[in-house]
């Protein structure tokens, strides 16, 4: 069986990592600058790797309805469907290889945000984050590219 990258909003085990191919997310709100990790988000140098959008996502719901839901919930998807695109054009490229592509390639906002909704407590994403980085479909292809025709080491 082939390896397979997951997603999972909260990381259980707080030391250090015990798996390359996991991928620990946190929420951001859809506004730009100090405001822009969700107050209800997990953070953390060791307890998430990247964020990706959280909150006001319309999202699919039983009785074939529709709502804006906020959540690391949601943005766990988001940074799955990241990986799911670079596995559909990259295959052979490894879980540890995509979770390492998806970290380096986001964009890293120099702002500093408030965290936990709590005004006193501010820092910069790659303070609170293992990659200080916002997942960033784009760019990720463009990396997976360059690794998978041996132009770009990991």
């Amino acid at each position: 069986m082939g390896q397979i990258l997951t997603t999972r909003p909260i990381q259980v085990n707080n030391g250090p990592e015990i798996a390359d191919n996991v991928i620990t997310v946190g929420a951001l709100d859809p506004k730009y600058g100090s405001e822009m990790v969700a107050s209800y988000s997990n953070y953390g140098k060791i307890n998430v790797d990247v964020f990706a959008p959280g909150t006001d996502i319309y999202s699919t719901y039983p009785n074939n309805e529709y709502e804006y839901s906020p959540g690391t919930s949601m943005a766990a998807p988001a940074v799955a469907g990241v990986a799911a695109l670079i596995r559909s054009q990259y295959p052979k490229l490894t879980a540890s290889q995509v979770k390492k592509i998806i970290m380096q390639s986001g964009l890293a906002p120099k702002a500093k945000v408030i965290l936990g909704g709590d005004a006193a407590k501010v820092g910069k994403l790659n303070e609170i984050s293992t990659s200080g980085n916002i997942v960033n479909a784009y760019n990720a292809l463009i990396m997976a590219d360059g690794v998978a025709k041996g132009k770009i080491r990991l």
